[in-house]
């Protein structure tokens, strides 16, 4: 037996909304971040269950727990789409001849639907333990039900397999009779509950997208120094709720203290650098390709030379433990001697580290340098 539901669908919910910080970031969006998340991994308890356990119930535990999950399904979506402002699907009329004729009798003139219809039966199953008097179609009034027990075993269900149901009194009526539905309706109206997903999946993908083309709207201001430039950059990214770690750090680099003379004609040759991909960041963040952004500012901050083995260890702690916040002694120290370690290797060749004399953004951005010229050299000398 397939799957009655399709668990990718939950699956690309969470893409949809992992691929953006705006349902954690936006003051707007993130009011129901935390309930998305809940029904994300809910649902995806809901599903499997729901999925391994299609044949009837045999057991009035085993339909219980088959109807709990179903109203986790059900009420998600009614709950979800109701925040997002999504209107009410179309019925599909799967009950329909179930409470238009008894013991429910809806009248064709009175508003009733399979929404209705799950949510009265399921306080009769379980949600409202031993009686309802707030979901009845057709009440009496001041008309109170109640449900002594689950049918699971009747002539109805002897005659027509596949049924399930409740018995009922009323304190309103002399009898009702058994409500019974079949088995199969249910689950058919579960999975096309579920499938609303595909609604919610849209509209966010729409909130996105309004979002994005919003953005675009904001285009860098190129008309002015290198690093005025960046720091623009920095401000769109961050109204887009995007990481500016890198671009933070071509800051850095650009206008960090340079302690040696004997450095300054490579550092400008990086520098320069930097300053020639600074339109292609642009042209990135006008257009929202992240990627191409990333990829652009990745090459000038972490391409690597081939060298010493330990040489990506090195240059792990230099980078990770020579920060301003970083409070522990021992790994600054052994930060310090990576970085003097590399400046007496292949770094030499190219400026000059003096660990301890210096700061930790001057470090890293020398290093940097080092990495950066050498990559640059032996790429030339393969291409000649």
């Amino acid at each position: 037996m397939g799957d009655l539901l399709n668990q990718e669908l939950c699956d690309e919910l969470r893409d949809v909304i992992n691929q953006t910080d705006i349902f954690i970031k936006d003051e707007k969006e993130s009011k129901r971040f935390l309930f998305i998340c809940a029904l994300m991994d809910r649902f995806d308890t809901a599903v499997k269950y729901i999925n391994e356990h299609q044949k009837k119930p045999d057991s009035e535990e085993k339909l219980i727990i088959f109807m709990v999950y179903s109203c986790i399904i059900k009420d998600g979506i009614d709950y979800i789409k109701n925040s997002l402002k999504i209107g009410k699907s179309e019925d599909r009329k799967i009950f329909e001849d179930i409470y238009k004729k008894e013991p429910i009798n809806i009248s064709d003139n009175v508003q009733f639907d399979d929404d209705k219809f799950f949510s009265y039966f399921r306080s009769l199953i379980f949600a409202h333990p031993l009686y309802t008097s707030r979901s009845i179609p057709m009440s009496e009034e001041n008309e109170i039900q109640y449900s002594p027990y689950i049918i699971e075993n009747s002539l109805y269900i002897r005659i027509i397999p596949g049924l399930i149901g409740v018995k009922i009194y009323s304190n309103k009526r002399e009898i009702i009779e058994p409500l019974l539905i079949s088995f199969e309706s249910l689950k058919e109206y579960i999975k096309g509950k579920y499938e609303e997903l595909n609604d919610v999946i849209t509209k966010f993908k729409q909130i996105i997208e309004e979002k994005e083309t919003e953005w675009k709207k904001h285009k860098v201001n190129r008309d002015q120094e290198a690093v005025d430039v960046l720091k623009d950059c920095v401000n769109i990214l961050e109204e887009r709720y995007m990481d500016t770690y890198e671009i933070h750090k071509l800051i850095t680099y650009l206008t960090c203290e340079n302690s040696f003379e004997e450095n300054i004609e490579n550092v400008n040759k990086y520098r320069n650098e930097i300053k020639r991909i600074i339109p292609s960041i642009c042209d990135a963040i006008d257009s929202h390709d992240i990627e191409k952004l990333y990829s652009i500012v990745s090459f000038v901050l972490y391409v690597r030379p081939n060298a010493h083995e330990m040489m990506y260890y090195q240059l792990e702690k230099i980078f990770g433990y020579l920060n301003y916040e970083n409070d522990n002694s021992d790994d600054i120290e052994w930060g310090l001697k990576q970085a003097e370690l590399i400046a007496q290797g292949f770094a030499k060749k190219w400026v000059v580290i003096k660990p301890r004399e210096m700061s930790y953004d001057e470090t890293k951005m020398l290093t940097q340098v080092a990495c950066y010229l050498e990559y640059m050299e032996q790429k030339e000398g393969k291409n000649e």
